[in-house]
C-alpha cells in the first residue's frame, strides 16, 4: 500500500520445500528495490505488515521479503512484488486572476503547484466564499489553466481558492483570490441573449419592467425585427409617450401597446419579442435609443430604427437624426429590455 515517501508491505509466511521445517517463522525482512539507504522493514511473527520508509515520491519500487525462524534460518527472497509508486497529495496550487464576461460566471486562473505528490493531478477544484458556486477542472497534468465557475448571484463579491487533486488525495487550498463582485459590462451577453449596451452603477427605474426600481443594465436583441411603421393609423397623437430619457422606453411602449392606433407598429413588434424567454422587451426611448446606436458594432446591421418617443401626432423620434420623422415611414425595429 502506497503511503507519503513509504510503502506498507504484508507478508505470510510460504510453503517448505526441502522437507523439514523448523518452524513457523519468526520475522520476515522487507527489501525495497531499487535499494534506498534504510530502504527495509521488519515483520515480527508468522505475519504482518511492516512501512518501508525513506521512499521517494513518484518512483517505482518492488519488495521482497526473506523469512526467518529458529532453526535452519533465513529463506531466500520471495518473488518480487508488484510495482508500487509511493505518493502523497500535491502541493498548494497558485492563485490568480479572476475575470467574466458577465453574470452568473468567473473564470479563475490558477497556476500548478511545485510538486504533484509523485502521482499526475487528475482534477483542479475552483470553489467560492461566499459558498455555493464550485467547479471541476479534469486533466492528466497542466502547469496553468482557467476554471469557469457558474451559479454566482450578481452584485454579489466573491473570492476563490483552488485545490489540486491526485490519487493520494486533496491538496491544501490555494491562498484566497482578490474579491470579484459578479456584474454585467459592456458588449456582455445578457439574460435575455441580447448584447449588454448600457451600464448603470447608481442604477435608473424602467416602470414595467422585471428590475422595476432596480435597473441597471439594458440590452439589445442583435437579430433585426421587420422594418415597419411606428404606429398602424398615423397622425394620431398616443397620449403620454413623450418619456425622452433612460428608463422612460417601457412605459412609452406599453402606451402604444395599449392604444386604438397603435395595435401594429413598433411598439407592437418590440413588445412581441422573447428573447430569452423574457416578456418585458420594448422599443426604446429616445436617450436609450442613442445609447444603443452608440454601441452599434454590437448588433448587427445596423441602420435607423424607430424610439418609441412621439414628438406630436406626426412625428417621432429615430437613431441618429436631430429631428423626427413621419410615423408612415418604414424603418427598423430594434428590441430591448432593462435588467
Amino acid at each position: 500500500v502506497a503511503g507519503d515517501s513509504k510503502v506498507t508491505v504484508t507478508v505470510a509466511a510460504g510453503t517448505a520445500t526441502d522437507g523439514t521445517l523448523g518452524g513457523a517463522p519468526t520475522s520476515y525482512t522487507v527489501t525495497a528495490s531499487p535499494a534506498v539507504s534504510g530502504g527495509t522493514c521488519t515483520v515480527t511473527g508468522a505475519s504482518g505488515s511492516c512501512p518501508v520508509t525513506g521512499l521517494t515520491n513518484g518512483t517505482a519500487y518492488t519488495f521482497t521479503a526473506t523469512a526467518t525462524n529458529t532453526a535452519p534460518g533465513t529463506s531466500a527472497a520471495s518473488v518480487a512484488s508488484a510495482s508500487v509508486t509511493p505518493a502523497t497529495v500535491p502541493g498548494q496550487p497558485g492563485i490568480g486572476a479572476v475575470s467574466s464576461t458577465g453574470p452568473p460566471t468567473a473564470t479563475v486562473t490558477f497556476t500548478a503547484p511545485s510538486s504533484d505528490g509523485g502521482s499526475p493531478i487528475t482534477t483542479y477544484t475552483a470553489t467560492s466564499s461566499p459558498a455555493g458556486a464550485a467547479a471541476i477542472l479534469t486533466v492528466s497534468q497542466v502547469s496553468s489553466g482557467q476554471i469557469t465557475v457558474s451559479g454566482l448571484t450578481l452584485g454579489t463579491s466573491y473570492k476563490f481558492t483552488v485545490t489540486a487533486t491526485n490519487a493520494a488525495g486533496t491538496s491544501a487550498p490555494s491562498v484566497e483570490s482578490a474579491s470579484f463582485t459578479s456584474t454585467y459590462a459592456v458588449g456582455s451577453t445578457g439574460p435575455g441573449g441580447g448584447k449588454v449596451f448600457y451600464v448603470s452603477t447608481k442604477g435608473f427605474t424602467s416602470t414595467g419592467s422585471a428590475c422595476g426600481t432596480s435597473c441597471h443594465y439594458l440590452e439589445a436583441q442583435t437579430a433585426l425585427a421587420p422594418a415597419v411603421t411606428w404606429c398602424t393609423i398615423q397622425n394620431r397623437l398616443v397620449e403620454g409617450t413623450f418619456g425622452t430619457v433612460i428608463g422612460t422606453g417601457f412605459s412609452n411602449t406599453q402606451l402604444m401597446s395599449n392604444s386604438t392606433y397603435c395595435s401594429e407598429g413598433a411598439g407592437a413588434s418590440a413588445r412581441a419579442a422573447s428573447g430569452g424567454g423574457y416578456s418585458d422587451w420594448f422599443l426604446p426611448s429616445k436617450d436609450e435609443l442613442a445609447e444603443l446606436k452608440a454601441k452599434s458594432y454590437l448588433v448587427n446591421n445596423w441602420n435607423h430604427a424607430w424610439s418609441s418617443t412621439q414628438i406630436d401626432a406626426r412625428t417621432a423620434w429615430i437613431s441618429g437624426a436631430n429631428s423626427g420623422i413621419v410615423k408612415e415611414t418604414v424603418l427598423l425595429v430594434r428590441p430591448v429590455r432593462a435588467f
